[in-house]
């Protein structure tokens, strides 16, 4: 299953220095604990890179592999 996350930037932030951090849970299991599994940051830098669409939105489109372990 796939999701789309809008993440909308402050003007004046510095894409250079910064990641998001996305985290992937598992809610709800028969033990009634969460639990991760798994997270990526994603370089905020690739967005300087990244065309405009027609819209005049910039959009990082694809797939991102989840890590395990700890952060």
């Amino acid at each position: 299953m796939s999701r789309l996350l809008n993440y909308q930037l402050l003007s004046d932030t510095n894409l250079v220095n910064r990641a998001l951090e996305v985290s992937v849970w598992n809610c709800g299991s028969l033990v009634g604990e969460n639990s991760v599994i798994g997270f990526v940051h994603i370089p905020l830098r690739k967005l300087l890179d990244t065309p405009m669409d027609r819209k005049g939105i910039q959009v990082l489109d694809g797939w991102f592999n989840l890590r395990t372990g700890s952060r």
